[in-house]
């Protein structure tokens, strides 16, 4: 089966189960989540299906590891007829079986406009780095909006200290572009006097909201943290990250 990112913890599961490695009950898959992170779990499940097969192997023993199951019967994938039995004797069914249980966990921030919302979301890179994606999805009416055909752009490493820049201060605006397969994606995001603007745009359309103060700081929240989850062994604060993004990025003016 291909690899997609997973919504939910059947999802999770799904993707465990379709590599043969045993799956726990979503309760302890969340356990597991909650103690050893998101970005993690997802890093070792993308190297897992799109990693060469060293590094495969490699994120299978990992997966195992965090996993604890070890291929004992308390943590063996369920067969369909077991879910069956399982949904018969009350027990807690999957996500997959009730639409419940999302996958709940990770860092976003969502801002909402008349003409549409974009969403701020941690995400992780193929080579496990972590960074941002920024989603942009027009609205169909007041209050609902178009997720499925979403506007989405991972950031690089450059690119996510750029945007904490804008967001800081620092910088005053930035615009990228050429993302995607087809190289027509691309966002640009402004400080502006009554708080900030963001454009998310390809070539089927662009999606506009301006960004308050108050959402500013959501959205810095999850910069921040994804800026210092892609350099774990720098061991540098907040305050020296600033610091930093103001004596380089900064000095673009």
């Amino acid at each position: 089966m291909p690899f997609n990112e997973p919504q939910n913890l059947g999802d999770v599961r799904e993707l465990l189960q379709g590599k043969d490695i045993p799956a726990p009950d979503n309760a302890a898959l969340q356990a597991v989540i909650a103690s050893h992170g998101r970005d993690r779990i997802l890093a070792h499940l993308k190297t897992l299906y799109m990693g060469g097969q060293d590094e495969a192997r490699a994120a299978r023993e990992k997966l195992n590891t965090l996993l604890g199951g070890h291929g004992t019967d308390q943590y063996a994938p369920r067969t369909q007829k077991s879910r069956g039995q399982s949904m018969n004797d009350s027990a807690t069914p999957d996500a997959r079986e009730t639409g419940k249980a999302p996958f709940e966990f990770g860092l976003k921030a969502k801002v909402f406009g008349g003409k549409g919302a974009v969403s701020f979301e941690e995400d992780t890179r193929r080579d496990s780095i972590a960074t941002i994606s920024i989603q942009g999805a027009k609205a169909i009416e007041a209050r609902n909006y178009d997720w499925k055909n979403k506007i989405a752009v991972q950031l690089t490493p450059n690119e996510l200290a750029t945007v904490s820049a804008v967001i800081l201060g620092v910088l005053g605006e930035c615009e990228f572009k050429s993302h995607g397969v087809n190289k027509d994606k691309g966002f640009y995001l402004a400080r502006q006097d009554k708080g900030f603007f963001i454009k998310v745009f390809s070539s089927d359309g662009l999606v506009a909201v301006p960004i308050t103060h108050e959402d500013a700081f959501q959205v810095g929240r999850v910069c921040m943290a994804q800026l210092k989850k892609a350099m774990p062994e720098d061991g540098l604060s907040g305050g020296e990250l600033i610091a930093l993004l103001k004596a380089t990025i900064g000095a673009k003016g």
